[in-house]
């Protein structure tokens, strides 16, 4: 059903699957999925990042398929008008509106239709027309077997006979016990004549030969104008070729597509309608289609299933035979699901048809390792189309004979790789049972109510997946995020040839608006999205790798909520920044997001989720709400503060080891980075609030990959070159807790000194137990993510302390270690950091009943030019408990060289 020139793409290496970089798994008991528990570790998106042990990525759980009950009793919902035919050509649209009108009977129709499309000659003026593009030629032969259905059998039987020549055509697909499969041995004699031609009788076409398989009866001819080429010698017996088997090769290869493409549509659970002791009849060189065009006729208009490809050897316009008759092939499949009904929803289903043909070529030429490159990839051909406009329907047919519903396999792929490969064929299932079909309407309800997924975070998942398509090549470049696993999409991307690639990203992706923020990072946009459609927006900050700012996303539409909108922090497509993509439905939300440093772009994407329903507008705003983040130091230590009083921040110069740029935990003299070296953003803190007796209990935390928990708010952040203040605010079930952190230089230039402070508003009287929670991931330089440590927690107050860097904030997601808890002396050189938990004692300020309760403690973050000179400081500063870690150089982990890094913590007596 379409027109497909002979057209190499561009070969690229397939993308290679490639593996999730993280620490070992935690102990038993951890629930690594939940809100401020233990973190995956990902590769560096500012620097490259340090060798990791590879691990593979979890894969998607597709969901079980659990139809709804659906029964043709159930009251059948209202009529809809038929769709308009003004776009089509005159002469068909003139003949659809008449017969619609009652001005053209059926019988008449039914004579002119065959007329039009090639069975008879003698259509009336009125209905001529120059040309007729492939898909109303679909179009018309859909109505026609509507009218067919109509009438009664032995009438239709007879308009079979007399104008489709069916009573010519039965015996020759008729199945036969003895016929042969396209496999068959080769009949050798050389020179010998084409055995299967002789006259078979008047056909749509002059046909002299016909060739039969186990499942084809093929129609051909090697002289006259619609011929084949009639070459039959040395070949490529891979792809079918047989030498002197009476059979022109070109036939060979493509009764071996045919076949090979039938094997595999019936193992996924696709056959033609009524097949049982019918062959599928292929007219090649048809003269119902022009050269390198196919055309599957519906079943009724010859009770027959009929393939027509037009070639013309005779021209030098021979039809393609690897990829052409997959693709046919599976249209002749998809009529067994289409009934008169699709003449209400025509261009959806016929848009939906092409998506789900070029799927099920790219499955039958995936299959088939014999398929030469020119037609290997030639099903992506038009994915172009698909991202030029993608915010348009789902289903929407751009047009008669151009491409945009071709391109829209990838959807197809979406759901084959979510929900699975049946997936195809129960939207075709759907589609057959549904009174009044749509191809966007029966996807959508399929998704909802026979595998009861969400359909708006459906939707929304396809559009980022889209966005990030060609960007990267490695499991650790996407993350956790979900991503095309076929091995094609290299293939994909260079059919993109660069479309949406632009001085913000090099990369093949979806149109897009690109917007330069101002200043203040004020903007604002709106865009009318269309049902399964997306729009992205390209938010560019100004360069600046200094300052980070906090940004404030305002998203708006109207109360049905169809839309979602997403923002996504980049750092180069597809890596991301920061924390999570985050996302809302809402009518009136703000999402907070950051930008600025290295990733100075945020792509707002704005999804519909309800194909079918019509279109909605999106609206926006942008502004920046604050700096994000600073970096304070001495002489020896540099620390980067976020507002949480968590650490990482961006503007540092490169370091020494690894080359980041983000500032968490640095030693000066040798510029070694300790935190930040592989951008894990693995450091934070927690608390957890028990109530007396034990009613209540709830958590509250801030952490670079986790964030602020939905209970907390930054109430105030300042910064000095030398000091930084942080203090967050946490909502729980009966009283809030303030949480605040002062750094500032100590008595010793190798540790900062932070001073933490925890008070709880109370009511009078209760005495809730605190217990806070420090994590951090240690990835000292220049051995990053090979350490040793050693951690020293002989103290009353600590609750608990293990080597694994990767926990949550929440000191309630329970108490993980790698190898070690507790005290140990420098274990490694594996990668590893520390978590302790202590318990915060706290009571009432002193002459001041209505304050709350209060307790502090200190903690020491540093950097020394050994073991020893860490000691030393830490034992100026009187802090009991710490956690040493030194990189795995030479004479490691004696000395401690070239810098020992240190957490320590001391309770105020």
């Amino acid at each position: 059903m379409k027109h497909r020139p002979r057209t190499a793409l561009a070969a690229l290496a397939v993308a290679s699957l490639a593996v999730t970089l993280c620490q070992p798994t935690a102990a038993a008991g951890t629930d690594d999925r939940a809100p401020g528990s233990a973190v995956e570790k990902q590769a560096a998106p500012f620097a490259p990042a340090a060798p990791f042990a590879p691990a593979a990525p979890a894969p998607y759980e597709q969901p079980v398929y659990d139809p709804a009950p659906r029964t043709t009793a159930e009251e059948p919902p209202p009529t809809p008008e038929p769709e308009s035919y003004e776009d089509f050509e005159p002469g068909v649209r003139r003949m659809l509106e008449d017969l619609r009108s009652g001005r053209l009977n059926a019988e008449a129709f039914i004579n002119h239709a065959y007329a039009k499309l090639g069975y008879q000659g003698g259509v009336p003026a009125r209905y001529r027309d120059k040309d007729l593009p492939q898909e109303q030629r679909t179009i018309l032969a859909m109505i026609l077997a509507r009218e067919l259905d109509r009438v009664g059998h032995p009438v239709r039987r007879s308009i079979q006979n007399r104008m489709a020549h069916a009573d010519v055509l039965a015996p020759l697909i008729a199945r036969q016990p003895q016929d042969t499969s396209a496999e068959a041995a080769p009949q050798s004699a050389a020179l010998a004549p084409l055995t299967e031609c002789g006259q078979k009788g008047k056909l749509p076409g002059e046909f002299e030969c016909v060739h039969q398989t186990a499942n084809f009866s093929v129609f051909y001819s090697v002289g006259g104008e619609n011929n084949v080429n009639p070459y039959d010698g040395a070949g490529t017996p891979a792809e079918g070729d047989v030498q002197d088997n009476g059979v022109p090769n070109y036939v060979d290869r493509m009764s071996r597509s045919l076949e090979q493409a039938w094997n595999t549509y019936t193992s996924m659970g696709f056959r033609p309608r009524e097949d049982t002791d019918k062959k599928v009849a292929v007219f090649l060189g048809s003269t119902q289609v022009d050269p390198n065009v196919g055309f599957v006729q519906p079943y009724e208009l010859a009770d027959a299933n009929i393939i027509h490809i037009g070639t013309k050897f005779s021209t030098g316009q021979e039809a393609e035979e690897f990829y052409l008759p997959r693709h046919e092939l599976f249209h002749s499949m998809q009529y067994k699901y289409i009934g008169w009904r699709l003449v209400f929803n025509m261009r959806s289903l016929n848009a939906w048809m092409e998506a789900t043909a070029e799927w099920g070529a790219h499955q039958a030429l995936a299959a088939d390792p014999a398929v030469p490159a020119v037609s290997r990839y030639d099903y992506a051909r038009n994915l172009p189309k698909f991202f030029e406009r993608p915010e348009e329907e789902l289903t929407k047919q751009d047009g008669f004979s151009t491409g945009r519903q071709y391109g829209a396999f990838i959807f197809a792929e979406f759901l084959d790789e979510r929900f699975g490969q049946d997936a195809i064929r129960h939207s075709w299932e759907r589609i057959d049972g549904a009174w009044f079909p749509d191809g966007a309407t029966e996807i959508r309800d399929m998704i909802t109510d026979d595998y009861h997924r969400d359909v708006h975070e459906e939707f929304r998942v396809f559009g980022v997946a889209n966005y990030h398509l060609c960007g990267g090549s490695t499991a650790a470049d996407y993350g956790s995020y979900w991503r095309y696993q076929d091995g094609d999409v290299s293939q994909w991307c260079s059919a993109l040839r660069g479309s949406g690639s632009d001085a913000t990203f090099p990369v093949a992706r979806p149109k897009h608006e690109t917007i330069a923020l101002a200043a203040d990072g004020k903007a604002s946009g709106k865009w009318t999205v269309k049902g399964g459609g997306v729009h992205y927006v390209d938010l560019v900050g100004q360069v600046d790798p200094a300052k980070l700012w906090n940004m404030a996303v305002r998203t708006m539409q109207d109360d049905d909520k169809r839309l979602t909108f997403t923002v996504v922090n980049w750092d180069k497509i597809p890596r991301r920044c920061f924390a999570d993509d985050k996302s809302a439905r809402e009518e009136d939300k703000t999402l907070d997001t950051r930008i600025g440093g290295a990733c100075n772009v945020v792509t707002l994407m704005i999804s519909h989720g309800r194909p079918g329903d019509g279109e909605e507008e999106g609206r926006w705003e942008t502004k920046y709400t604050s700096l994000f983040g600073g970096s304070v130091g001495t002489s020896d230590v540099e620390i980067g503060v976020q507002p949480g009083g968590n650490l990482i921040t961006p503007g540092g110069r490169p370091s020494a080891g690894t080359g980041t740029t983000l500032v968490g935990l640095r030693h000066k003299p040798t510029n070694y980075e300790a935190v930040s070296a592989v951008a894990c953003h693995c450091e934070g803190w927690g608390i957890q609030v028990t109530p007396p007796e034990g009613v209540g209990q709830w958590s509250g935390w801030s952490h670079g990959v986790h964030g602020l928990s939905a209970n907390a708010e930054v109430t105030e952040f300042t910064t000095t070159p030398t000091t930084a203040k942080s203090t967050v605010r946490l909502v729980g079930t009966d009283y809030p807790v303030y949480v605040t952190h002062e750094y500032k230089p100590s008595a010793r230039p190798e540790l900062y000194d932070v001073s933490v402070t925890v008070t709880s508003l109370a009511p009078p009287g209760d005495q809730p137990h605190i217990t806070y929670r420090r994590v951090v991931d240690w990835d000292v330089e220049p051995t990053a993510t090979k350490e040793y440590v050693t951690l020293k927690a002989d103290h009353p107050n600590v609750g608990f302390a293990s080597d694994y860097g990767l926990a949550g904030p929440d000191p309630g997601s329970g108490r993980p270690k790698l190898q070690h808890e507790g005290s140990f002396t420098d274990a490694g050189p594996y990668d590893q950091g520390t978590v302790l938990d202590v318990s915060v004692p706290v009571e009432p300020v002193p002459g001041d009943p209505n304050a709350g309760l209060v307790g502090e403690f200190h903690l020491y973050y540093g950097a020394a030019a050994g073991e020893a000179k860490a000691l030393e400081a830490l034992q100026a500063v009187n802090a009991p408990v710490y956690s040493l870690a030194k990189p795995s150089t030479s004479g490691n982990p004696g000395s401690g060289l070239p810098a020992t890094f240190i957490l320590g913590y001391k309770p105020v007596t």
